[in-house]
């Protein structure tokens, strides 16, 4: 990774060389994998395993910025690729945005382009979701205690973590469909201490007119109740945003032993 520079990126070669020393790296080249080259695309299945293959490896021009790697009209690809309706396609975005609608579409896609990996996967591509990998920039800093950042670029990029096991199947999957799980549970318990939130203060807003001698409010009242209690709840999170966020420039300095609800009644007025 370390003979990855700007001079060997321009020469196609020099590319190709650093791209399959990199798959050597990364265990593609083990022989426990068919793979199956057309152009610049490389399909990866397991052996015996048939079906669509659940990877595909795709060579593209070296880039210096991820941003350069994913625009639609950059001739990103190392070769153009003819498409079945006799199209042709330059760009590695536009090539994914192709593969994973085809008939046989993989999961994933790795883009190997230079210092750069790009991993998309196919329900995710669409919404403008993907990872991308700076090798040079990991191999710089050469962070190599247990876990450091070397050790999580492999763990992204590595076969075991990409390619397919003897069933076919990929680990990014799983972690991918446990994340998901996970936010499903965060967002359930976020829902539930809204609606409780809500209710403490629509429960002060009724108590406080109790006091006061105040009738009860109608019946056709209690959503406009409810709205301005999620509204009021929304106020108080930006202004504790705020006054944890001095960069922002909102609220003034606190002045010392000021209490957090001094502080937010100074940041709103």
């Amino acid at each position: 990774m370390g003979g990855l520079t700007e001079e060997g990126q321009s020469d196609p070669a020099a590319a190709r060389a650093f791209t399959h020393d990199l798959l050597d790296v990364l265990g593609y080249h083990t022989g426990e994998f068919t793979l199956d080259a057309d152009g610049p695309l490389t399909r990866v299945s397991t052996v015996g395993v048939t079906g669509p293959a659940p990877l595909v490896l795709i060579q593209a021009t070296p880039v210096t910025a991820l941003d350069d790697l994913i625009d639609k009209d950059a001739k990103t690809l190392a070769e153009p690729v003819e498409q079945p309706d006799g199209s042709i396609i330059t760009s590695v975005a536009r090539q994914l945005s192709a593969l994973f609608v085809s008939d046989e579409a993989p999961q994933f896609a790795l883009v190997l382009a230079g210092r750069w990996c790009l991993i998309a996967e196919q329900e995710r591509w669409p919404e403008g979701r993907y990872l991308g990998v700076d090798l040079q920039l990991v191999t710089e800093r050469n962070d190599t205690k247990r876990g450091g950042e070397l050790d999580r670029a492999l763990a992204c990029l590595d076969a075991a973590s990409l390619a397919p096991d003897a069933d076919g199947n990929i680990w990014w999957s799983d972690v991918l469909a446990d994340s998901v799980k996970h936010t499903v549970g965060v967002s359930e318990d976020l829902r539930e201490g809204v609606r409780r939130s809500v209710e403490i203060v629509a429960d002060e807003v009724v108590n406080r007119r109790a006091a006061q001698g105040l009738p009860p409010l109608p019946q056709d009242q209690a959503q406009v109740l409810a709205v301005q209690s999620l509204r009021y709840l929304y106020r108080i999170l930006f202004l504790l945003y705020a006054e944890a966020s001095p960069e922002l420039g909102c609220c003034p300095p606190a002045p010392v032993n000021t209490t957090p609800a001094m502080a937010l009644t100074d940041c709103a007025s």
